[in-house]
């Protein structure tokens, strides 16, 4: 469950979050990011932060958090 600061709740079952992590990962695929490649990440607290770590992390490359606040 994740609950949005303005409140907003998005719900995910284990089965259709790993559909959107495997979403994910095959986006990443298709541009062409490959097992030890480094992806930085700028996203804030949010499911699709979560997406790409997991869809990053089983096509095997490596996510490089940027902290959203700094920016």
């Amino acid at each position: 469950i994740f609950e949005s600061c303005e409140g907003n709740v998005r719900q995910f079952s284990y089965a259709s979050l790993n559909e959107e992590i495997n979403r994910t990962a095959n986006l990443f695929h298709s541009l062409g990011i490959r097992k030890g490649d480094k992806v930085a990440l700028h996203l804030d607290n949010c499911p699709e932060f979560i997406f790409c770590w997991f869809g990053l992390a089983k096509i095997g490359a490596i996510m490089v958090p940027i902290n959203a606040r700094l920016l």
